[in-house]
């Protein structure tokens, strides 16, 4: 385990993103002007689940100033669905329509496109679009959509099940007959929104005469996006430019393939001018993806030294009215049950199930918080029924450092679960001293003798990171000697830009501030996958390590042979290439590359033309980062109002590029992982309609909800990469809901209180407390 960094990588550096302005002045999609643009505005279903019998758009068609309104009989395509991007041979997959024509299947569900001269004037007409209903008997609940009596969503999966999927390991029936104890519970943890500050949009702009087609998107998969475009529009790939500017957050929900990102580009060729559509945070709220609700009944089998035995559990999750980034989520959360633990056997499974809501695709994290929540929540049953502390309990099952690596009994995709590095009781030990795990807990009863209610939680986890199939980045310096890194990983406000720059320039033995990075655009790198899964600083990063590192041998050898010295002889410093000790021998960067870019015959026998390399970094497979969180908290039994007092992470995300962006990341994921402990309730009524739309009524964490968080980092390279990094974009999130559940329960045990579902909102805990304790609160 290595603590230390050198050079540029580990370096706290504070850098702009991205400085390049948009050709019309802005940064973000927002604040694109094109002349002569229109603006799009979407009707959408006021049901979740009715047959259409008629759009009548003419009204709205009339107004002054609307240029077109399109239903899905207007749209001049062959394919009337979206792609989809990740299938499986276990999945029943029912992606969205283009625009719902015969059936929506949620409320917001895209039914029509207005497109205006003003947005003003947009939304006005789209308000005189009149659809007339046949209302269907909708399927909110997951136990009622799985009945054979629940109404079928789509014909394409009876019974309303998109996939079944289960995985054992071991003996787990002969495991939990020997058990000394048994410890079961029903967990939930219900929908969730991504909520980052700007929307989704996007804005087109088709040249006819060329036959060009741009797009600009708050897309986390700009690739992708160019991808599905081509294969909806019958458009060539290379006639379409998809570029991801600045956005402002993503969290997943920017990840997957929308109506709107097809309908923007399709008006604007349709129309021949530029077409731009923004969602306010209404449509956010309503439409764009959501994380799911899982229903886990779950059990634990332990012996009476308090070791793990066995695990089973099997888990309803909700898909929502359709899948449009297959079934990810519950597969992620399935291979993450075991967590950071051995566990000698299991029998885990999960339903995936069709309901009549917004679709679910990951949400920061995904699919992982509620493994964690699960686990951590067993383990504190188990410590209890056998009088164990539960730091103890988790010392006692913790995965040790000589068994890495460590398989842990699951099969993902075909694939064994196999961590690669860590030291988790380090975590664990880094952790508990820096609360003093052992005065919180002497300073806890003081405070319960003095009539507050304080409680400790405990979690540990895992984060899967830097999945594949790859990630590539082009270097290059100019005729002017600048250099330029090009990489196919949007940012949504990471760091990347930052982070990239630090690893080219580490390996070019240039200073960061010279390296320009351009990301998320498809015209700058052929291929690319995107940006989620925690996978840019293992993937993107090592891919720019090789590219850098293939420009250096490159440059040495040119400016060696030119210099007439050996290649280690020389040194590069601020845009020179020089002979060591003798300065006056030298060249600058931007002299070799204008000579290998044509501007000198000497030159074009050394090599490939120009100072530039292109790497695709394929990762063997994923990486995990690991840590412990501590979270204090002191509850008001009167109100069931829930302080958090302290929160602190111990994390190891194996090689640091940055520390400042790492710890950003930290915080960021845990301030969601708060709001999922604590607030954050997406409410469908029975016939479907969501009740908690604005954040008058989705709670969102404040900055007064946090304290400082703490952090405390520890190294251990992964081995699955040359850079030894992993990545720690979730790593915040995953473990903060089980650890605020645990302390909330601690602080709450006088009344016999038992956390099972999140979010732990007063009205909730108040019900609690009066269920446990049949006491007058």
């Amino acid at each position: 385990m290595s603590s230390t960094t050198s050079g540029v990588i580990g370096a706290r550096l504070k850098r702009k993103e991205d400085p390049r302005l948009l050709a019309g002045g802005g940064r973000y999609v927002g604040d694109l002007r094109l002349p002569g643009m229109a603006y799009g505005a979407v009707v959408r279903s006021r049901h979740a689940h009715a047959k259409i019998l008629a759009c009548q758009v003419a009204a709205a068609a009339r107004l002054p100033g609307v240029l077109a309104v399109y239903t899905a009989p207007d749209l001049e395509v062959p394919r009337r669905v979206i792609p989809q991007p990740l299938p499986h041979p276990q999945l029943r997959s029912c992606t969205p329509p283009l625009l719902a024509g015969e059936r929506v299947r949620y409320v917001g569900e895209p039914l029509a496109f207005v497109v205006a001269a003003d947005p003003y004037l947009a939304q006005d007409a789209a308000e005189q679009v009149t659809v007339e209903y046949e209302p269907l008997p909708a399927v909110v609940d997951l136990e009622a959509g799985l009945a054979p009596a629940a109404p079928a969503i789509h014909a394409e999966a009876p019974g309303n099940l998109a996939a079944r999927v289960t995985r054992e390991a071991g003996e787990c029936a002969a495991a939990f007959a020997r058990a000394a104890a048994v410890v079961e519970d029903r967990f939930t943890f219900t929908r969730g929104t991504g909520q980052s500050i700007e929307g989704r949009g996007g804005v087109a702009d088709y040249d006819a005469a060329s036959g060009h087609l741009r797009v600009w998107s708050s897309t986390q998969a700009p690739h992708q996006l160019r991808r599905f475009l081509a294969m909806l529009l019958e458009l060539p790939e290379h006639r379409i430019h998809t570029a991801a500017p600045d956005v402002g957050g993503a969290f997943g929900p920017k990840a997957p393939f929308y109506p709107e990102d097809f309908l923007v580009p399709y008006a604007a060729m349709k129309l021949g001018r530029p077409v731009r559509w923004l969602e306010d945070r209404l449509e956010h709220s309503m439409c764009a993806t959501h994380e799911h609700t899982q229903m886990h009944d779950a059990a634990l089998a332990v012996d009476a030294a308090g070791n793990i035995l066995a695990l089973r559990d099997h888990f309803l999750a909700d898909a929502g009215a359709y899948v449009p980034w297959g079934m990810v989520v519950s597969l992620v959360t399935l291979s993450s049950l075991t967590s950071v633990y051995r566990v000698p056997s299991l029998e885990v499974g999960f339903s995936l199930v069709y309901t009549n809501k917004v679709p679910t695709t990951p949400v920061r994290g995904a699919g992982q918080p509620q493994a964690t929540f699960v686990i951590e929540r067993l383990l504190d049953r188990a410590a209890a029924e056998l009088g164990i502390d539960p730091v103890e309990m988790r010392f006692r099952n913790l995965v040790r450092p000589d068994q890495f690596p460590y398989a842990t009994g699951i099969v993902h995709n075909g694939v064994p679960v196999t961590y690669d590095s860590g030291d988790y009781p380090a975590c664990l030990r880094a952790a508990l001293d820096k609360v003093d795990y052992a005065a919180l807990r002497r300073d806890q009863e003081e405070q319960r003798r003095a009539g507050r209610h304080l409680g400790i939680g405990l979690a540990c986890f895992v984060e899967t990171s830097g999945i594949g199939p790859f990630e590539g980045a082009t270097v290059r310096i100019d005729s002017a000697g600048r250099i330029a890194l090009f990489c196919g990983s949007s940012s949504q406000g990471q760091g990347h830009v930052t982070t990239l720059a630090q690893v080219c320039a580490q390996e070019l033995g240039v200073d960061p501030e010279s390296v320009e990075v351009v990301v998320g655009e498809s015209d700058a790198i052929p291929f690319g996958v995107g940006t989620f899964a925690s996978r840019t600083a293992v993937v993107a990063a090592n891919a720019a390590a090789q590219a850098a590192r293939a420009v250096r041998a490159k440059l040495f050898s040119l400016a060696a042979a030119s210099l007439e010295a050996a290649a280690e002889d020389l040194e590069l410093r601020d845009g020179v290439i020089c002979v060591r000790g003798a300065p006056d021998r030298a060249l600058r960067l931007g002299e070799l590359a204008n000579a290998v870019s044509g501007g000198s015959r000497g030159y074009a026998t050394l090599g490939t033309p120009g100072l530039e390399a292109t790497e695709y970094f394929y990762p063997s497979a994923a990486t995990y980062s690991s840590g412990a969180q501590v979270a204090v908290v002191e509850v008001d039994p009167a109100t069931g109002e829930v302080r958090l007092r302290r929160f602190l992470v111990a994390e190891d995300c194996g090689r640091m590029i940055n520390p400042l962006i790492v710890e950003g990341q930290v915080i960021g994921g845990v301030a969601h992982g708060v709001g999922s402990a604590l607030f954050e309730d997406m409410q469908y009524d029975r016939q479907g309609q969501p009740l908690t739309c604005s954040l008058m009524d989705y709670l969102l964490p404040l900055a007064t909800d946090l304290p400082a968080i703490e952090i405390e980092h520890l190294e251990t390279l992964s081995t699955r990469n040359p850079q030894g990094i992993k990545g720690v974009g979730e790593s915040g999130v995953v473990a903060a809901p089980a650890a605020i559940a645990a302390a909330v329960e601690d602080a709450l045990r006088p009344f016999g209180v038992k956390i099972t579902r999140l979010p732990l909102t007063p009205e909730r805990l108040i019900r609690l407390m009066r269920a446990g304790s049949g006491e007058r609160v």
